[in-house]
């Protein structure tokens, strides 16, 4: 449902929504830096924000009363996959870069290349 989502908001992404879309990165960038102990859990905000403004942008309401209905159950399923992701070693980096690929095509206006990048940013065993 959300590669959908990547995709339709390739065709319909407006100014506002990926600057929304880009201070999300920036903020999961930004605390992948920090050692403090709130780190995770805001880190977790700014992905959520990200995968809502996602929905948003995709225009689909339904998909954005989904993902707010199912915050609490994201976030759970968010840390539980980052603790997996870094037990193997692998960094905030790596998340963040999986998130910028999809803005990325979704600015690029790349319906296949959004589908695909969230796709490859949801599968298991990738960057979350």
């Amino acid at each position: 449902m959300e590669a959908l989502a990547a995709g339709r908001a390739a065709r319909t992404v407006g100014r506002a929504t990926l600057t929304t879309l880009e201070q999300a990165i920036a903020q999961m960038q930004m605390l992948s830096r920090w050692r403090e102990p709130t780190r995770e859990q805001r880190f977790h905000d700014a992905d959520v924000a990200f995968h809502e403004g996602m929905a948003m942008a995709s225009g689909s309401k339904l998909l954005a009363f989904v993902l707010g209905g199912f915050e609490q159950s994201l976030r759970r399923s968010f840390a539980a996959s980052y603790k997996g992701y870094f037990a193997r070693g692998d960094s905030f980096d790596e998340v963040v870069d999986a998130h910028r690929a999809v803005l990325q095509a979704v600015r690029d206006r790349d319906v296949g290349g959004a589908e695909k990048a969230m796709r490859s940013h949801l599968s298991p065993g990738s960057a979350v």
